[in-house]
């Protein structure tokens, strides 16, 4: 039963909400989809709280070629709303990077390979290929041979993608994680 002075949870789709775990570990999820009765989310990180300071956001890595994303039925989302475990979050926790840096279509053929790949996959497909495993791999399959890359590598794309918040920029080269500078022209 909810509680009448809690408003019911609204998820939107890339938003991202914080949930406490049983073990007191407070997690960042991104929202990847919903419907009325199911969350499509992703764990994009956790909030560790040293003993003294500030708490401290310990990004998880991007997903490699692994369907990573978690399914939140109504029955497991309600109660942790309705108790406060489970808050939406202001912050979209996409890196700097990622926002500073503007790659236009044509620039990069291999950047727009990636984009295209990606955007006809949450186009043609959307919800159904997050919800069912099945669904999934023949969509995968498919993108594959429409964009003739390797079922792979369209599954990492697809996954980045979907990490970063279907950002603009989520699929360019991540330069930073490397250790290398990025200089920029004058």
């Amino acid at each position: 039963m909810s509680n009448p002075l809690i408003p019911l949870p609204h998820f939107e789709r890339n938003s991202t909400v914080s949930l406490c775990k049983e073990s007191g570990k407070l997690a960042i999820y991104r929202i990847l989809d919903t419907t009325p009765k199911e969350v499509c989310a992703i764990e994009i990180g956790k909030v560790n709280f040293p003993y003294s300071g500030a708490p401290v956001f310990s990004p998880n890595g991007p997903p490699r070629n692994a369907r990573s994303w978690e399914i939140w039925a109504e029955d497991f989302y309600m109660p942790r709303f309705n108790h406060c475990l489970l808050r939406p979050t202001p912050d979209k926790f996409i890196p700097l990077h990622m926002t500073e840096t503007s790659i236009p279509s044509g620039e990069d053929s291999e950047l727009d390979l990636r984009r295209a790949a990606v955007q006809f996959l949450d186009r043609s497909f959307g919800m159904t290929i997050l919800a069912d495993q099945f669904s999934y791999r023949c969509a995968i399959k498919h993108a594959s041979f429409r964009f003739n890359a390797a079922q792979c590598d369209v599954r990492g794309w697809y996954e980045i993608h979907l990490f970063y918040g279907r950002h603009p920029n989520a699929l360019m080269h991540r330069h930073w994680n490397r250790g290398t500078r990025i200089l920029k022209s004058i």
